[in-house]
């Protein structure tokens, strides 16, 4: 979980093919998310327990996250 990989063929519907460093290989289309130019990813460092009736989240240590914003017009 969170490692940014460069796709290079994503002509299968199931599985992918992508570049991490000096390593090429496949990986299941369904455990990876596509991120557009505008959104911003994070690691979490730590283990945070978020208050519902806050509206706040309970976060995992080393749980990956994505902030995606909307396109500038």
């Amino acid at each position: 979980a969170g490692d940014r990989i460069l796709l290079a063929d994503d002509s299968n519907d199931d599985w992918w093919k992508g570049v991490i460093e000096d390593r090429i290989g496949y990986f299941p289309a369904a455990f990876a998310h596509e991120l557009q130019e505008a959104d911003h990813v994070f690691r979490c460092n730590r283990t945070f327990i978020g208050c519902k009736e806050q509206g706040q989240l309970t976060l995992k240590e080393g749980q990956v996250l994505k902030q995606n914003y909307p396109p500038q017009t």
